[in-house]
């Protein structure tokens, strides 16, 4: 019998291979209809070593590699592509170098797990290479589709338990086996594990909805509705309630790339949504029993804290204690039991297992990139790729959701479709480029049409490039005003008209921010939150590699080091605001750079002079002062790049640095310790060296945009100029460290350590949730630097709401989550936190919002504002934490530091609204002469003193500068 059964498969192969190599996208849609209906088979059952789909794939890969071969072109390739290959690559070369400098005793299985990235690596390049027609696209999407229906069915037919349906598909499908937590039986269907069922449908849910918003007549609405139902199915069957809750979010996203809400067939979907619920209840209410069967009040899932129980207990300690900074190679630790090796159940924690934190750093570098391609792709005509570009912005908001829960990358058929559409969205990407009037790489000067679009209302659609570098938007050319042909640009000589915009799009183009500053702040997000999370691995790997003693040593010598390199820390700030204001002219953020970078290098010495004469009294003499040295030498540094490039637009560039800094400190430590070297005295070298380092690395990246240094324009008054523009800025850095710490402080002699130690678990929470105003000021700063005060207030309003739409879902999401996630991350001991949690939370919504009015301020070149915030803060937080601590406690620590936050709030707000409330806004920006020109720095003070704050005096118009992020990176 086996010998026929070989036949038929060798010459199904065969065809496959003729049609891949003969019609690569209709051997994609077919692919795209066998995976899901062959993922299941176990492995080797058909084809020895490899599953069903997984033989299928290289079938097809070697048919699209020959069919490359015999019609060669050049090869082309974008930035997506190269984040891609170094995701998978990384993904296998780090666990294979683990496993064999190790010498582990990796069996097949394990071998397996580790090249699975060069499968999804050979479905992004087959799906994104080939060259697909609409036709061909339009079937492909219905392969996925209908792919689903039989999914949805068998799911649904084992959720309810139709005779023998379940030990028919266990004969051919077998399912990975369940947790001993999980009592209740779940649907594996026809993709072999139970939490694949529901993402499945989650994904071609969010297809069909992308497909029916579009209203493309080749797609009927009945067919979108069928297959909106079917997967609703499989979501409520499927008893993974993961997919129930991602479903939301990721629809919403997938909504905002195709602009418009397909209100029928949502409508349509509730009583399938209901009809499901009740043939299913039974299945379901015993989950839900199950779930909370033992809880009183408000509680998590059992599943859920069964995993945070076995996260805490068994993973997270292994992988410590194995190294988080290059994982273990995707073998679980001997120190977990083994009956719990495959239910890690977190795709971050299985990614630190699988290649450590260059792993994890990939995944989220990966997951940002497709995302942003995905967003960029609601600007394309074609209503197609558009959809792909929903799908895949869906999926990805969904995947950073469910990976919480499990590896749902991991799961065959997911994986596979999810990694399908990427590369359909880089092939859209390319196909975009390739019929776009301009080259790719090339930037067209303001007011220049380019890449013709096709008709519009009344004339030639293009894309018109406006002021603000990177900031693109489709505008209409009326006849005659300008003519795109053969690939020309003209130049626009009358007014042109918008296209009428639907409602979505009409109010996120008067509300929502400017494309590019979202980038950049995510950008800039991205680099704070990898930086700061490798800064506290840099902390929880020195404090076991040494004895308490000596970890209190070096604590104490980075304490000293803060409070000396406070000149260094604060002085270049400012520095980007003028490099903004004189973008164009290179010769003059040359001048400000040159003589900036004179004052950083005298406040170096005189820093280090200071240091070496105090830091022998206070017990850090010898190596601990060479140590204290490299951290002044490499504050200087790390500040002074960070402003250079944020000055010059350069935020990727600057979060690779930030980055790259940290985790050079965190692999160094790791090494020397590896070698027997260990002492504070090291750990503080390597720590102050690590900026200088990355600045030796990063620097010849960024010569091309760079600024040279000119001697030439070196003068002694330029330089007194800047020290007088930063002699406020201290004053402004004290006030804020007065507010910021005296609660921990007042709370320490008030009420004991033990309460201290509560509170600050719950601050630490805290300031990981400013980190996205943090991020959104860092941007916001130079734009403002640039805008004339007339557009001021419209951009204000738009990031203000910006921050608010960001950090209001995410401060009421900590506040539900409060009581567990203070139990998660500091153990149960820490349960009081969890009070003190919310009430900091709730301050740190307005102190986010504060925070974009001190960056308008700091743009406009009146940080005063800033610093009188800052003074009203910190006497009223002191004031309410002598009233409130004693009595309080942690909570009235906590009402007193966001009491502070208010006040910022109100202070900067109120003269916000004097400044621009009115039509003709009453502030200017800060004149730049005093620092460029040649004359005295207080005669252009007073030249200057008509155009500052409304002819407020004198003395508080010499406060030209704010703190910004000073403090957090103090």
């Amino acid at each position: 019998m086996a010998s026929p059964l070989i036949l038929i498969g060798a010459g199904g192969a065969l065809g496959v291979l003729a049609l891949a190599i003969r019609r690569p996208a209709l051997a994609c849609a077919l692919l795209a209809l066998a995976i899901p209906l062959s993922a299941g088979m176990a492995r080797g059952a058909v084809v020895p070593v490899l599953r069903v789909n997984e033989a299928l794939l290289m079938v097809v890969a070697v048919g699209f590699l020959v069919h490359r071969l015999t019609r060669w072109r050049p090869l082309t390739y974008s930035g997506t592509d190269l984040v891609v290959v170094g995701f998978c690559l990384l993904n296998v070369l780090i666990p294979w170098a683990v496993i064999l400098l190790t010498r582990a005793d990796a069996a097949l299985d394990d071998w397996l797990v580790v090249l699975a990235p060069v499968q999804y690596l050979l479905v992004y390049v087959v799906y994104s290479r080939t060259e697909f027609t609409g036709a061909d696209l339009r079937l492909l999407l219905n392969a996925c589709m209908f792919a689903s229906i039989p999914v949805a069915a068998v799911a649904g037919a084992q959720a309810i338990d139709l005779p023998g349906v379940r030990d028919l598909v266990a004969t051919y499908y077998p399912t990975a086996p369940q947790p001993s937590w999980d009592r209740l039986y779940r649907p594996a269907s026809l993709l072999g594990h139970y939490s694949a069922v529901g993402a499945f449908g989650l994904l071609n849910l969010i297809l069909a909805l992308a497909l029916a918003a579009t209203r493309q007549a080749r797609f009927p609405g009945w067919w979108l509705a069928l297959v909106m139902a079917a997967n609703l199915l499989s979501l409520v069957a499927s008893e993974t309630y993961a997919p129930l809750a991602a479903l939301a979010v990721g629809a919403v996203a997938a909504l905002l790339v195709v602009r418009r809400i397909p209100w029928s067939h949502l409508a349509a979907g509730l009583p399938v949504l209901g009809a499901a619920a009740v043939v299913l209840w039974p299945s379901i209410s015993g989950r839900v029993g199950s779930q909370f069967s033992g809880a009183g009040g408000i509680a998590l899932p059992e599943t859920l804290q069964t995993r945070i129980d076995y996260w805490q207990g068994f993973f997270i300690p292994a992988l410590m204690e194995h190294g988080p900074w290059l994982g273990t190679g995707t073998l679980i630790p001997p120190e977990v039991p083994r009956t719990l090796v495959n239910f890690v159940d977190n795709g971050y924690l299985w990614q630190l297992f699988r290649a450590g934190l260059p792993g994890l750093a990939a995944l989220i570098t990966m997951l940002a990139s497709v995302a942003a391609l995905a967003w960029a792709m609601r600007a394309n005509d074609d209503p197609l790729h558009r959809v792909v570009g929903a799908v895949c912005l869906g999926g990805v908001v969904s995947v950073v959701m469910l990976d919480i829960t499990s590896e749902y990358l991991t799961f065959t058929g997911v994986s596979q479709e999810f990694w399908m559409f990427v590369g359909l969205l880089s092939g859209a990407l390319l196909a975009w480029r390739s019929s776009a009037a301009m080259p790719v790489r090339t930037r067209p000067p303001v007011g220049v049409l380019a890449e013709p679009a096709g008709p519009a209302w009344g004339g030639v659609r293009a894309r018109f490039r406006l002021p603000w570098p990177g900031d693109w938007r489709w505008v209409d050319a009326p006849s005659g005003a300008a003519a795109v042909s053969g690939g020309a640009a003209t130049v626009l000589d009358q007014p042109v008209a918008a296209a009428p915009p639907g409602r979505l799009r009409a109010a996120l183009e008067r509300f929502g921010p400017e494309p590019l500053l979202v980038r950049s702040s995510a950008s800039v997000l991205v680099g704070f939150g990898l930086a700061r999370a490798l800064g506290f691995l840099f902390q929880v790997t020195a404090g076991r590699l040494l004895s308490p003693d000596g970890y209190g040593r070096l604590t104490y010598a980075f304490a000293v080091a803060n409070v000396a390199s406070v000149l260094l820390t604060t002085a270049p700030l400012g520095l980007s605001r003028f490099l903004s204001r004189s973008a164009g002219n290179r010769s003059e953020q040359e001048a400000y750079y040159v003589n900036w970078l004179a004052v950083i290098g005298l406040l170096l010495g005189v820093s280090a002079i200071a240091t070496a004469a105090f830091a022998t009294p206070v017990g850090l003499g010898g190596w601990l002062l060479v140590g204290l040295l490299a951290n002044l030498l490499g504050v200087a540094a790390l500040e002074m790049y960070r402003e250079v490039q944020r000055g010059l637009g350069r935020y990727t560039l600057q979060s690779v640095f930030y980055v790259l800094a940290n985790l050079i400190q965190l692999v160094v430590v790791a090494a020397a310790a590896g070698l027997g070297w260990r002492s504070p005295e090291l750990f503080l070298i390597v720590y102050g060296l690590s900026s200088v380092a990355a600045l030796a690395l990063v620097a010849p990246a960024g010569r091309g945009g760079g600024l040279g240094i000119d001697p030439g324009a070196l003068r002694l008054r330029r330089m007194a100029g800047i020290v007088g523009f930063m002699r406020p800025v201290l004053l402004q850095a004290i006030l804020w460290n007065v507010w910021f710490n005296a609660d921990l402080i007042l709370l320490q002699h008030l009420r004991g350590p033990a309460e201290t130690g509560t509170y600050a678990a719950a601050k630490a929470i805290a300031l990981g949730f400013a980190l996205v105003p943090t991020a959104i000021d860092f941007v916001f700063t130079p734009r403002v630097a640039r805008l004339p005060e007339g557009e001021v207030r419209g951009h204000l309003l738009r990031v203000l709401a910006l921050t608010a739409a960001v950090t209001l879902p995410l401060a009421t999401g900590v506040i539900a989550v409060a009581g567990p996630l203070t139990s998660v991350l500091f153990g149960g001991r820490y349960a009081a936190a969890a009070l003190p949690l919310v009430v900091l939370v709730a301050g740190m919504v307005p102190y986010g919002l504060k925070s974009v009015l001190g960056s308008l301020w700091l743009g406009l070149g009146h940080p005063v504002v800033e610093t009188l915030s800052s003074g009203a803060a910190a006497a009223v937080t002191l004031a309410f934490a002598l009233w409130l601590i004693p009595e309080a406690g942690a909570v009235g620590a906590a009402a007193a530091l966001s009491a502070g936050a208010v006040t910022q709030l109100l202070v900067q707000g109120a003269l916000t609204v004097w400044a621009f409330g009115s039509r003709s806004p009453r502030v200017k920006h800060l004149s730049d002469a005093k620092i460029l020109a040649d004359q005295p720095p207080g005669e252009q003070m007073d030249e200057a003193a008509g155009d500052r704050l409304g002819g407020m005096p004198p003395p508080i118009l010499m406060v030209a500068e704010e703190v910004g992020d000073t403090p957090d990176e103090a």
